[in-house]
């Protein structure tokens, strides 16, 4: 499935796609990222700095033809994406819909439930793919022709719920079945933000350590 050249065109301003002998850049800010999380902050403000350095997301996908980051996209006027992200390939285009949750908070509860940023992160999904659901042709369809310009895209495509740092998931025999189960049913995978920026840092290092 050819991607056509609007997606391209109207969505320029959107790509992402950094040179990798920019590597020290990349990694430099990922390191910023993750110290000023520990030290403290929260999720408004880890989205503040990725809005400025949205090319650090490219590293959720392996090189192919381009990467887009759509920035607090507006469903409809009532829904409000924190990112989607798009990677076109030989296929057609990926997208993941991404939910930032408080960095400080605790993602699951003693008995492995979700905890209650959890839920919201899960229930934002959720509300946005449901409107995209509604709206398919309206949200597939060229900006030029009164759509969002979201080419190929689908109701279930991929979530990412990110809450919480690795050290608050505590035992991971208590949460990885809910876990597990919200990726199985829903594609939904929930993350910390340890977790989430190793993937950014994912094709600029020579490997990738799994963490909770």
């Amino acid at each position: 499935m050819s991607i056509p050249d609007w997606f391209y065109i109207e969505h320029k301003d959107k790509s992402i796609d950094i040179d990798r002998q920019n590597t020290s850049i990349v990694l430099s800010a990922l390191d910023e990222l993750i110290s000023q999380i520990r030290a403290g902050w929260n999720e408004q403000q880890v989205q503040n700095f990725l809005k400025k350095r949205p090319f650090l997301l490219a590293g959720r996908f392996r090189v192919g033809h381009g990467t887009y980051a759509f920035s607090e996209l507006s469903f409809g006027g009532k829904y409000y994406a924190d990112w989607l992200l798009a990677s076109g390939h030989s296929g057609g285009i990926t997208w993941e819909l991404i939910e930032l949750e408080c960095p400080q908070a605790t993602p699951f509860m003693e008995d492995g439930h979700f905890s209650e940023a959890t839920r919201k992160g899960l229930n934002q999904i959720q509300d946005w793919r449901n409107w995209i659901q509604r709206n398919l042709d309206t949200a597939g369809r060229s900006i030029a022709e009164e759509g969002l310009g979201l080419y190929d895209i689908r109701s279930q495509i991929f979530g990412l719920v990110v809450v919480g740092q690795s050290s608050r998931y505590g035992d991971a025999a208590a949460y990885n079945k809910n876990r597990n189960n919200a990726y199985d049913q829903n594609h939904i995978r929930i993350e910390s933000y340890d977790s989430f920026i190793n993937s950014l840092r994912f094709g600029y290092e020579d490997h990738h350590a799994d963490r909770p």
